[in-house]
């Protein structure tokens, strides 16, 4: 069995274990909301291939708790992502979430009151987006272009940090970001 299915069985009884006290505890039904900070492909409700997303897609939690009938595991998926499972958590309409480490410490630093239960994923890719026919081909080549960034979001900090390791830096004006080559020391 692989490691990233191990994981995502742990996760899965790790949050059914949890479940099952509190469902012991309540005298009617209870309903358990997760927000994920991604939608998937072509607006699915499906996202990658993190351990949290393979628990989702197989339904471990689900089967975990299937002898517990007045337990209901709820999945929302977000287009907003880390921002917008902020905003739910913030209206009281989540209980568990997955999202990166940028919007957890946003959410926290305004006051949000949550808690990281466990991290997975880091060292994850982050891919640039050009059109078919751009002449872009890697990093380095964005000297002097207009990039855009979802801010807020796991993302945004990685993509940051990645552009900074090719000497570019972030000028802001009203209306947009432009990324432009540091000169270099003499």
């Amino acid at each position: 069995m692989s490691t990233r299915k191990q994981f995502s069985i742990g996760l899965a009884a790790a949050l059914a274990l949890g479940l099952l006290s509190l469902a012991e505890a309540a005298a009617e039904p209870l309903t358990v909301r997760i927000g994920f900070a991604s939608v998937g492909a072509d607006n699915r409700q499906f996202s990658g291939g993190s351990s949290a997303a393979i628990a989702h897609a197989e339904r471990y939690v689900e089967q975990e708790l299937r002898d517990l009938p007045d337990v209901k595991i709820e999945w929302s998926f977000f287009k907003g992502a880390g921002p917008a499972v902020n905003e739910a958590f913030a209206n009281n309409q989540l209980d568990f979430a997955l999202q990166g480490d940028l919007p957890q410490i946003i959410g926290r630093a305004n006051g949000l009151k949550t808690k990281i239960l466990l991290a997975s994923g880091a060292h994850a890719p982050i891919y640039l987006a050009v059109p078919k026919d751009s002449p872009i081909r890697k990093v380095a080549d964005l000297k002097g272009r207009k990039v855009s960034i979802f801010r807020g979001t796991n993302n945004h900090l990685a993509a940051v940090k990645v552009l900074a390791g090719y000497g570019l830096r972030r000028r802001t004006s009203r209306s947009s970001t432009w990324i432009r080559r540091r000169p270099m020391p003499r």
